[in-house]
């Protein structure tokens, strides 16, 4: 079984900097200009160690405020549902600035809960339990439950995108805030990591998931075809994703010059008003462009 995490075991790696560190590079090109600067003869030995001394206690306090700006290797075809969407590498900002997996990387490359609270597996890894947090609210106020998170895996199970890679989804209850997930083609022991890596593992409001034409659920004939919900308007903006991350979806436009733009979620369940006491996120907006 795998343990509760706790907010300091996450904090290194959430939200849109889960498993990338974009800083790591600014710090590699600070040190080759430190180094370049502070090359000598050798006459000048007290001002190099005065150069290379650590200067960590002179960091500060974490300012809240100011954007920031990720330049993209390309756009996301079909975003932004991950049901449907082909995300690019860098894609993986935009959706983890408005959105959290169940699982992450910790610093070790270990996969941890995130949004999940626990983890639990029956003998031979063919039902697999998760207990997500309580109190966590998507964007739109609606509940973070094992309901969503059914509905959430549902749709890529059914989905021609990435149902192959969710192939073993068998069956799946829900109550309260657990969801188990049987499996049906033998054992799967690496399930965490499927809702941890890919964009399967983020989740989406279910009210906005339902809303989209193309959902599965919408699909006649489909494994997980619902009539009630076929039968409501689709009137939902793909484009316009409802998460539950640290920002919240302000604007997007695709394409050439593309701008995806995500303002401070101030209910976000690491924040002031959230679960953890924490005081994230610190911008007041994201843009990748």
């Amino acid at each position: 079984m795998f343990r509760r995490n706790t907010p300091g075991d996450i904090a290194d790696h959430h939200g849109p900097w889960i498993r990338r560190k974009p800083w790591l590079g600014v710090l590699a090109v600070l040190a080759l200009a430190v180094s370049a600067c502070g090359g000598n003869d050798g006459d000048d030995d007290d001002a190099s160690d005065d150069v290379n001394q650590n200067t960590a206690e002179d960091a500060g306090d974490p300012v809240q405020g100011g954007t920031l700006v990720y330049g993209l290797e390309a756009d996301t075809a079909n975003g932004w549902a991950p049901y449907r969407a082909s995300y690019a590498t860098s894609g993986y900002i935009p959706l983890s600035s408005v959105s959290d997996s169940l699982f992450a990387a910790n610093d070790d490359g270990e996969i941890v809960p995130l949004l999940a609270e626990s983890v639990d597996h029956n003998e031979d890894y063919t039902e697999w339990t998760i207990t997500v947090r309580d109190g966590i609210t998507f964007h739109d106020g609606t509940p973070l439950d094992g309901e969503a998170v059914k509905f959430n895996i549902e749709t890529c199970a059914g989905s021609p995108l990435t149902g192959a890679a969710y192939a073993s989804v068998g069956p799946i209850t829900a109550s309260g805030q657990t969801v188990t997930i049987a499996t049906k083609n033998g054992p799967w022991v690496a399930l965490p990591a499927y809702f941890g890596y890919g964009a399967c593992g983020y989740m989406m409001s279910k009210d906005w998931l339902a809303s989209l034409p193309d959902v599965p659920q919408r699909k006649a004939g489909g494994p997980y075809y619902d009539a009630a919900l076929a039968a409501t308007p689709a009137e939902g903006d793909p484009a316009a994703p409802v998460g539950l991350g640290a920002f919240k979806f302000d604007s997007y436009e695709p394409g050439n010059g593309n701008v995806f733009r995500a303002v401070r979620n101030d209910d976000y369940w690491r924040g002031p008003n959230g679960i953890t006491g924490e005081n994230l996120p610190y911008l007041d907006a994201i843009e990748a462009v």
